[in-house]
């Protein structure tokens, strides 16, 4: 594996069983750490992990469960994290960001960065028959600026 160039991105989305059984609709949560930790059995392989937590209100948006994910990462040796919030939730509130959610993402960031961990926030927009592509945009430097967080977009 290209080491600069290439990288895996695992949206985990959490730090517990119920709660990926929640949100992916599936009970394979350890099925996929024991896959995880096979892969980042070497340095170069954790190298290559991203790790997601993509924050989805109702269900994964607190403190608590965020840890549990951070205590998951740092078993892995993953020093790579992405935080995101889900994107039918800013297209339901027409791209407005809720505070809260600011709140939340400045507050995960900080203690993952506390933790060494690296954190970047990415985000897919892709421009639609309404042109959707300018208000996503919109809404995503938008979040990272109120959020302080390093930023990937890709078409």
């Amino acid at each position: 594996m290209d080491e600069a160039t290439t990288y895996i991105i695992v949206s985990l989305d959490c730090g517990s069983r119920k709660a990926y059984k929640t949100i992916k609709r599936v009970d394979a949560f350890d099925n996929v750490i024991n896959s995880l930790t096979k892969y980042a059995a070497t340095e170069k392989s954790r190298d290559a992990i991203r790790l997601k937590y993509i924050i989805i209100p109702t269900v994964n948006d607190n403190i608590t469960e965020f840890k549990k994910f951070l205590k998951i990462a740092k078993k892995l040796g993953v020093k790579n994290l992405i935080i995101d919030i889900d994107a039918r939730y800013s297209r339901i509130t027409n791209y407005q960001i809720d505070d809260y959610f600011i709140y939340l993402a400045q507050k995960m960031n900080k203690i993952a960065l506390k933790q060494k961990f690296i954190t970047e926030f990415y985000c897919f927009y892709f421009q639609n028959a309404n042109n959707k592509k300018i208000k996503q945009y919109n809404f995503i430097t938008s979040f990272i600026k109120k959020c302080n967080l390093n930023i990937l977009i890709t078409k």
